[in-house]
């Protein structure tokens, strides 16, 4: 369906006006815990945007990219056969839509990604859409939200905009297929040694009753900006089941359907910026459920409540900030009669905070920071970028510490890295 849908769109655009972008990038990522190469990913990303006619536009964007990391000769490091196929050479659909504008409604129908939640760390923060772990979720928040097949409708409603939702094919957080050096499965096996542990994923089903659909009404009183929402999902990070029976550890992985409902709200005046909202997710399996008795289920409700405050102290130095608590309250069930066995919850804040300064000529600095409690990680993401025409160098670092196996960083716990882009855009 995805080839048939962007062969469409591509011939239909060529006779008309269309413009072009895109960029050729190769990334090397070294690993400072074990001093080699992991990563030396060539990219290509490409875009074309027409307007077919006043009410009818077309994008498509692509990307090409291949890992020569991968190499046991370039990384000193044996990844498996499942990893080599799943991260060295792919060429995927981002985008790809037909927008459609008119004086009742507005409608996009195609492959796109979403962010409802506005967040610029969506791997602790984004739970109602996909992202991609495969790399730690460390490139750039464009770039690691899964694309998914959609069909979204947005018309008038009193001062507002309402939009509708739908997703016939919804996606899981996209998981490396097997160790991959960037901490998912590694930590699973680390912390489930000695035991030797059997993997089994259950995919989200192709089915009517699994489709997604959700609504948003967006509306502006004096300077505020306010987008209530409900969605009928599924759980984007996978529940983990793990059952240890003498050497073996049988870990099961599933993706539960759940409902979710809240708000986001954003004030503006000025040179700030300052944004809260409040999310819950109902129905959730507890992302690690270890040993489960017989006949019980295990449910939980998760509750997020994001603040964000963004400062320009001038043109060129901008913070960023934003706090999330994460509070969930967890469930034992009877399967049979659903009678509550036990209950207990828990509560995780995450700080992020991101400087730019853009002081010196051709020159972008950034340095990131994310701080979780109580569960104690730290992620530093310290970064230069020098730019000259379609140039463009960058330099930086990805430096965590977990002292906690429950941490949310702590996948990335062994992952410390030093990286180099070196990306040229195509006009």
């Amino acid at each position: 369906m995805k080839p048939i849908f962007f062969i469409l769109i591509l011939f239909s655009t060529v006779s008309w006006g269309a413009s072009y972008s895109g960029s050729l990038e190769l990334l090397n990522r070294f690993f400072l815990s074990d001093g080699r190469l992991r990563t030396a990913r060539l990219q290509g990303l490409f875009q074309q945007e027409s307007a077919l006619t006043k009410k009818l536009s077309t994008l498509i964007e692509v990307r090409a990219r291949g890992d020569l990391g991968l190499s046991s000769d370039i990384s000193q490091y044996s990844f498996s056969d499942a990893v080599r196929r799943n991260e060295g050479i792919e060429a995927e659909i981002r985008r790809c839509y037909i927008d459609y504008f008119g004086k009742i409604f507005q409608a996009r129908v195609g492959i796109d990604t979403y962010d409802w939640v506005n967040t610029w760390f969506p791997f602790g923060n984004n739970i109602l859409f996909p992202i991609d772990l495969r790399n730690g979720a460390l490139d750039d928040p464009s770039q690691i939200r899964e694309p998914m097949a959609s069909v979204r409708l947005s018309h008038k409603v009193g001062s507002g905009t309402m939009s509708w939702l739908v997703i016939p094919f919804p996606k899981s957080d996209r998981l490396p297929h097997g160790p991959n050096a960037f901490g998912f499965y590694e930590t699973l096996t680390a912390s489930l040694s000695p035991a030797t542990p059997v993997f089994q994923e259950h995919k989200i089903p192709v089915s009517l009753t699994d489709v997604e659909v959700g609504m948003q009404y967006t509306f502006n009183p004096g300077a505020w900006e306010m987008s209530p929402f409900i969605f009928l999902g599924h759980q984007r990070r996978p529940s983990t089941e793990i059952t240890i029976s003498g050497a073996t550890a049988a870990v099961n992985l599933s993706y539960p359907q759940v409902l979710s409902a809240g708000f986001i709200n954003s004030l503006a005046e000025g040179d700030w910026v300052f944004r809260f909202g409040f999310i819950g997710q109902f129905n959730r399996k507890p992302l690690v459920v270890l040993n489960p008795a017989a006949n019980t289920l295990h449910r939980e409700t998760l509750f997020q409540v994001p603040i964000a405050f963004d400062l320009a102290f001038s043109q060129h130095l901008k913070l960023y900030s934003e706090l999330v608590t994460s509070f969930r309250e967890g469930k034992v069930l009877n399967a049979t009669t659903k009678n509550e066995l036990s209950q207990n919850s828990d509560t995780e804040h995450s700080f992020s905070l991101r400087l730019t300064n853009e002081t010196f000529k051709n020159f972008f600095m950034v340095m990131e920071s994310v701080f979780t409690f109580p569960s104690k990680s730290i992620l530093f993401r310290p970064s230069i970028q020098w730019s000259l025409k379609n140039y463009q160098i960058t330099l930086g670092a990805n430096l965590v510490d977990s002292s906690s196996r429950e941490a949310p960083l702590d996948t990335l716990r062994d992952t410390d890295n030093v990286f180099a882009s070196f990306r040229y855009y195509l006009d």
